[in-house]
């Protein structure tokens, strides 16, 4: 059985994760093949790096239906990106067994599920059990399942337990904006510093551009001196393994699913503190594998007591680490996707297309990604604009399915006045 993976791209944490399934699977004889959308060249590109010969990059349509017309099943990974939407929308899509990956949550736009999803798929694949509460009725109809994403546990299984004799809290993000990091994650980690003067806090970012958000947000502050920042790390687990806790307070409206960053800090043995939100409640389990704060207020104080406890901080650290190690298996993953591939195989290839006519113009093709607020933008109701920007910081992002990440991909002024209005909403 040859498996196909179409990707809008193998940057960050998707590359990371079909390039150790990759890797594993055709350690098995199994056969599997990536085409992606676009290339990426930071993080490094981890599906090239597993087997150059089984990844390419689209020239164009054509070069999709070729790769498709050699595969018994297609894996669609799926969130809102530009080119992926445009492919969906824009054509006539020829005969195949189709699984949509979600990698997102689901839970609102950019990234909300909808309906029109299901004209793209045989099966329905999510990243988190969470994702179920976001599910349309006609997506519920599709065969679906949840596969947690994974880039296996096989390189801690070596590692010791991260003991750290120093009161260290370190976080990790990939995203150079607040689209991921809670909005007041600055002034709360000001607020352990505070309750721990000796307490030392390690923030690892994509970049230390002073032009991203959150460089010029600790600049605005004046409080860069109060970290120890480091730009893009190839492996950060040497410097995270100096961590006490794990701090990862995300806002309320972040995207993520299966948080890589956070499983590998426990697989680490690190205590993590995280905020009440949907996916991390399925990954932490609050005073058996951390602490899960019911607010950001509530977040200094939770870090506080484990970088004051460490007998606490290893305990849970520990309990963390073997939770991971049995959910996060690279085994079980290769098994559930298994499982998927011999259901949709019973099913006949089909064609497919857009469920309606979406005009070949990048404002429509953007509406089309977001029909739940499709309205607010036809009709440019401002107030609710705000409120969208006000609500979701993914809507004012370069990134994320936003106006302004359309944009970049389409030359339509519309869309740059859209992104315009975002930014300066607030």
């Amino acid at each position: 059985m040859r498996i196909g993976h179409l990707t809008p791209h193998c940057g960050g944490g998707v590359g990371q994760v079909i390039g150790a399934w990759l890797r594993a699977a055709c350690a098995r004889g199994e056969d599997h093949w990536v085409m992606a959308l676009e290339a990426t060249h930071h993080p490094p590109d981890e599906v090239r790096a597993a087997d150059p010969s089984r990844f390419a990059v689209a020239r164009d349509d054509r070069s999709i239906d070729e790769f498709m017309a050699l595969c018994d099943v297609l894996v669609l990974h799926w969130w809102n990106h530009p080119l992926l939407y445009r492919w969906m929308t824009q054509r006539a899509i020829p005969p195949a067994r189709v699984v949509l990956w979600a990698h997102v949550l689901g839970a609102q736009g950019p990234y909300r599920f909808h309906d029109e999803l299901a004209a793209m798929a045989d099966y329905f694949v999510l990243t988190t059990e969470a994702s179920l509460a976001y599910l349309t009725p006609v997506l519920q109809a599709l065969p679906h399942c949840c596969i947690r994403s994974t880039r296996g546990t096989e390189r801690f299984l070596a590692l010791n337990l991260s003991e750290s004799p120093q009161r260290v809290v370190g976080t990790v993000t990939t995203a150079p904006d607040f689209s991921k990091l809670h909005p007041d994650f600055i002034l709360a980690s000001l607020q352990i510093l505070d309750l721990i003067p000796d307490a030392s806090l390690v923030l690892i970012l994509p970049s230390l551009h002073s032009d991203t958000p959150l460089m010029h947000a600790l600049r605005t502050l004046s409080v860069q001196d109060r970290f120890e920042l480091y730009g893009w790390l190839e492996d950060p687990v040497p410097l995270m393994r100096t961590f006490r806790v794990f701090g990862y307070p995300l806002q309320p409206h972040h995207f993520g699913t299966g948080e890589q960053i956070l499983a590998e800090a426990m697989l680490l043995g690190i205590a993590p503190v995280v905020l009440d939100n949907p996916p991390e409640r399925y990954i932490v389990k609050h005073r058996e594998t951390g602490l899960v704060a019911r607010s950001i207020e509530e977040y200094p104080e939770c870090v506080a007591e484990l970088l004051c406890d460490p007998s606490l901080a290893k305990t849970l650290g520990q309990q963390a680490r073997e939770d991971i190690l049995a959910r996060y298996d690279m085994k079980h993953f290769l098994r559930q996707w298994s499982e998927v591939f011999a259901s949709v195989m019973s099913l006949p290839r089909r064609a497919r297309s857009w469920p309606h006519r979406v005009e070949p113009t990048g404002a429509a093709i953007f509406l089309a990604s977001v029909p739940e607020v499709r309205p607010l933008f036809e009709t440019g109701n401002l107030d609710a604009l705000r409120d969208l920007a006000a609500q979701n910081p993914q809507w004012r992002s370069q990134s994320k399915g936003s106006p302004a990440h359309y944009a970049r991909y389409f030359h339509d002024p519309q869309l740059w006045r859209w992104a315009r209005f975002l930014a300066t909403a607030l």
